[in-house]
């Protein structure tokens, strides 16, 4: 798999200018202060080569990554967003976050996902061999992509409440992952064209993803063995947050 997602950023090195990784870009993630873990390096070395063709990388932080340490502050760099991040593209507000709080319900999770970020789990952390550390977050990262499966429609009923909280706050397009299932759906909130969208990665097809382009925006998803993409959503991003009876009006006046 790490392989096909090394082919993925040679197809998009070409177009990409910001790369976000909206977290859990590997099963876990712990930045030592001296030791990179080989087993990511043809991913790591590849992103670099990303940065050398003018790529910019914003890293958030998803629920098996803890302290992202010198190589995305400081070696490739990456701006590093520890919760979510709202940015502007052709007048959209796009709101990105990775989804893991989305139930706030959960306050099961909330208490342990506050408790393993502490700083005394951190330091304990470092003291662990790296080979010792990165076996039981592994184990752990198993049991927690179970845990949010196993929550089936209950956590993208969540998504949908939080994105619809989202744009009444203003934002036009909603974007999630964390879910392991890529989800698309437009939507009307006070009475504007809203999108919410749950990419989650890697899939039977492959890789889904998302582009922002004045070419074309929309949800795409790219297939390793023929290192190409094919187009499953596509939308207008201008027309996000613009109202319907807008819309309405420039489609009228294209007819």
């Amino acid at each position: 798999m790490q392989a096909d997602f090394v082919d993925f950023l040679d197809h998009i090195k070409v177009e990409a200018e910001n790369l976000i990784i909206n977290g859990d870009l590997f099963s876990f993630w712990f930045g030592y202060r001296d030791v990179v873990p080989y087993c990511y390096l043809p991913s790591l070395a590849k992103m670099t080569q990303l940065v050398d063709h003018g790529v910019r990388f914003t890293y958030l932080h998803g629920n098996h990554d803890f302290v992202p340490g010198p190589f995305f502050e400081r070696y490739l760099p990456a701006t590093i967003i520890e919760n979510d991040i709202r940015i502007e593209y052709l007048g959209a507000k796009v709101h990105v976050e990775h989804g893991d709080l989305v139930d706030r319900d959960d306050f099961g999770y909330r208490l342990l996902r506050t408790v393993v970020r502490s700083r005394p789990i951190t330091w304990l952390f470092r003291l662990a061999p790296p080979h010792i550390g990165l076996g039981v977050a592994n184990a752990c990262a198993h049991v927690s992509r179970n845990y949010v499966v196993s929550k089936g429609a209950g956590f993208y009923y969540f998504c949908y409440a939080a994105a619809y909280d989202r744009m009444k706050d203003g934002a036009d397009l909603v974007l999630y992952g964390h879910g392991h299932r890529t989800i698309y759906s437009e939507m009307v909130v006070d009475g504007r064209m809203r999108i919410m969208a749950v990419v989650g990665g890697w899939a039977k097809e492959g890789l889904c993803f998302l582009r922002l382009s004045k070419k074309q925006s929309g949800l795409f998803v790219f297939d390793p063995s023929t290192k190409k993409e094919r187009a499953l959503h596509i939308f207008d991003c201008a027309s996000l947050g613009k109202k319907m009876e807008d819309l309405a009006t420039d489609a009228n006046t294209r007819d």
